[in-house]
């Protein structure tokens, strides 16, 4: 179980100058909260990259959690093992852009899925995983858009139709009043 934490920063260009100075390997992003109505310094990021953040001594509160499962997404075939095994980022990208889950629309850059797809920049993602190509999602905001967006980019596709059969919140706040205030404290590590 992976937990996406929502947090402040009282020092917003502090904060990205700490972030900019850990090493790209390491993969700790953070991302601006949107889906919260945007309140100022607020940003959302997976457990393992709050952990790192704190390791390198950066000034963070972090005000709630969520499990990352919550947030469904679908690769669709194709995807690298890499881009699976960053489930987790992608949740996190996906509910900070104030969304209920993601479906692969296409490779490259939101431009070129926009015009292959017809789809509207404004709802799409971009998000490039290490080791992978640059992907585009389609971000669902609402459970009954996820049966026409499985079918618009999926066609024929059973495993589209299932996951989108099966999706589970029904929208953004009904998602986010799942949300625990803090980090739950079996998540928290003991201080060696």
């Amino acid at each position: 179980m992976c937990q996406l934490i929502r947090f402040r920063v009282s020092h917003r260009a502090a904060f990205a100058e700490a972030l900019s100075r850990i090493p790209g390997e390491l993969w700790v992003t953070a991302h601006d909260d949107r889906a919260r109505g945007g309140e100022p310094g607020t940003l959302w990021a997976t457990l393992a990259a709050l952990d790192v953040m704190r390791e390198r001594g950066i000034a963070l509160e972090p005000i709630e959690s969520l499990e990352a499962e919550l947030i469904p997404v679908f690769y669709g075939p194709g995807a690298t093992v890499h881009a699976k095994l960053m489930a987790a980022d992608l949740r996190c990208c996906t509910l900070a852009a104030g969304a209920v889950g993601a479906i692969r629309a296409g490779e490259g850059r939101v431009d070129d899925v926009t015009r292959a797809t017809g789809l509207r920049a404004e709802d799409l993602l971009a998000w490039q995983p290490p080791f992978s190509p640059p992907y585009v999602w389609l971000l669902i905001r609402r459970r009954e858009d996820a049966l026409p967006a499985a079918s618009r980019l999926f066609p024929g596709n059973a495993a589209a139709r299932q996951w989108a059969e099966r999706f589970g919140v029904s929208g953004l706040p009904a998602l986010l009043s799942r949300a625990q205030p803090g980090i739950p404290a079996k998540l928290v590590p003991e201080p060696a």
